[in-house]
């Protein structure tokens, strides 16, 4: 009954306690009366008649509070314990020991306080990087950014599992959750993953917005420290050293290009349109201008942006700063690659090109019309192959596997990223 007197009611403590472990809840108020309702006020009421039994709960109690990370839940939690102890000084002693039992408590506490800030200073402090990593490959963010290679790992999103957040060695063993959520457009750098919260949605590349799910997240790469960077509807995001570009939408301005450090400070609105930042290089990305297909390189050290090549081209892949690979525009979308030192397009395709994905010298794609199938080729016109018949969706590609989804069924399959040709479905 106390408790419910506080927080209002019974659904009310169920809903804020609900808010907060589900990540949405990143507001004091929230942690506040859930930290004060489940630590201080049962240690009050419960354990007062033995005091070694509750002078351990306070230690642990503390502790586990200060682990957490949780600011304003651990200061609500000390507080409590302060007032509970000056009351129970002031209620047993004469003047003179109060005053004495008010320093033995207040010192401890202010020590525990100070430990306590210092540890979570250095423990929660943002690692950031030192060099322009680049946080996935063109083509796997093109195509939703299912999965993502980093440091001999491979995050991705589990179909068989509702596409929540799973790691797994690159050969698909010691598979393992990291995150409840539904994640979209995975990044990662050596010390965190971060990705576009997609829940409660059925992921494909056409999926766009669905506003207050698709928040901008971090975690670290073993599943603790789940942190919201941006609440608002996200899409498309792209790690490039310290921010991540992506595209932000909110009721007034609708879709821009948006960037924000990977702590979570310095959120910026950079263009007030959308373009993909999926192809990044170093401390570049390229895009197709969305009016007119050229291809341009942006410079986000000096925020400044040039035209890099001549071509009506979609979703352009540039490797290494001379190779480009698109989908022709005037071709019907058709895949060309061109050496910008030698510019000699060459048409690696038939028409009507929906997916694409590059690694090495492998083009691996998903061909339309009246015959669609994933087939590959090599960024020379040879070596075409017919993978599997039908239509497929979320081609990503690792250095040991390429993984793609049935359209229909939306069942997951992979093959080998080196030699492909058996496939088999994929159940992590």
């Amino acid at each position: 009954e106390i408790l419910i007197g506080l927080v209002g009611s019974e659904m009310c403590i169920r809903d804020r306690i609900k808010i907060h472990l589900s990540g949405a809840g990143n507001i004091g108020q929230v942690i506040f009366l859930t930290y004060f309702c489940i630590t201080t006020l049962p240690l009050v009421l419960i354990l007062t008649n033995n005091r070694s039994c509750r002078n351990l709960c306070v230690v642990l109690t503390v502790l586990i509070s200060t682990a957490s990370t949780k600011r304003a839940g651990t200061l609500a939690l000390i507080l409590g314990l302060f007032v509970m102890f000056v009351v129970e000084a002031h209620i047993q002693g004469t003047l003179n020991q109060r005053w004495k039992k008010y320093l033995k408590i207040i010192i401890p506490l202010i020590l525990i306080c100070i430990t306590g800030l210092v540890i979570y200073h250095f423990v929660s402090k943002v690692k950031l990087n030192s060099s322009y990593v680049n946080g996935n490959t063109a083509g796997n963010l093109y195509n939703a950014g299912l999965f993502c290679e980093s440091d001999g790992e491979v995050f991705f999103s589990n179909t068989n599992d509702n596409g929540r957040l799973y790691a797994m060695n690159l050969d698909g063993s010691n598979i393992h959750k990291l995150s409840n959520d539904t994640a979209m457009y995975i990044n990662a750098d050596k010390n965190y993953v971060y990705y576009v919260r997609n829940n409660n949605q059925k992921i494909t590349s056409q999926t766009f917005f669905s506003y207050d799910r698709n928040s901008l997240c971090r975690i670290k790469r073993n599943g603790h420290g789940s942190t919201v960077l941006d609440p608002d509807p996200c899409i498309y995001a792209s790690l490039i050293g310290n921010y991540i570009y992506y595209l932000h939408y909110d009721t007034q301005t609708a879709t821009s290009l948006y960037r924000i450090r990977i702590d979570g400070e310095e959120k910026k609105k950079i263009k007030s349109h959308y373009l993909f930042t999926c192809n990044t290089s170093d401390r570049y990305f390229y895009y197709n201008n969305p009016k007119n297909g050229q291809l341009y390189r942006y410079d986000t050290a000096s925020q400044s942006e040039a035209l890099f090549y001549d071509c009506n081209c979609y979703k352009p892949v540039v490797l290494d700063d001379t190779n480009v690979y698109y989908m022709d525009v005037n071709r019907d979308n058709a895949i060309v690659h061109v050496n910008i030192n030698n510019p000699n397009p060459v048409v690696l395709t038939e028409a009507n090109i929906e997916h694409y994905n590059v690694y090495g010298s492998l083009i691996f794609y998903q061909r339309g019309g009246d015959n669609p199938a994933l087939c590959v080729v090599k960024n020379d016109g040879t070596g075409f192959k017919e993978l599997a018949k039908g239509e497929f969706c979320n081609i990503n590609v690792t250095s040991q596997y390429v993984y793609f989804t049935d359209f229909v069924s939306n069942k997951e399959y992979c093959t080998s990223t080196q030699n492909p040709d058996t496939i088999k479905a994929l159940q992590p």
